[in-house]
């Protein structure tokens, strides 16, 4: 069974993607199977996501086990370039969600990328 979690600042930006997405959170939902199949389901594994829209984030003195990812979410009736990036960490069978930004928004990648490796030593801290 996944255990899906929520950094409390991710849950702040989705809130407010959810104001210019509305089916956002349906979107993420579909996400969140694909990832089940891309990383848990032995026949699937590694192959359901594109390798063109999932990353791996390289962190240093990473943790064995646990890998922060990005994947980008599908939003009906958006460009691709425009569709928000969700960023996550897999940790066994934990799967927490850390950040999300859209490029409506104009991130930054490094930014975030930042963001997302603080939050995820947060994470690790608890």
């Amino acid at each position: 069974m996944i255990t899906w979690l929520q950094h409390d600042a991710y849950l702040k930006e989705l809130k407010a993607l959810h104001k210019t997405t509305r089916s956002i959170e349906k979107d993420i939902e579909k996400v969140k199977r694909l990832l089940v199949a891309h990383f848990y389901i032995e026949q699937t594994k590694g192959g359901v996501i594109s390798p063109g829209k999932i990353h791996r984030i390289t962190v240093d003195n990473d943790v064995t086990g646990r890998e922060l990812w990005k994947v980008e979410v599908i939003v009906p009736g958006l460009k691709p370039n425009l569709w928000p990036r969700l960023w996550f960490m897999v940790d066994g069978e934990t799967v927490t969600f850390l950040a999300i930004a859209s490029h409506k928004t104009n991130y930054d990648n490094n930014e975030i990328d930042r963001i997302v490796i603080e939050r995820y030593k947060d994470i690790l801290d608890l």
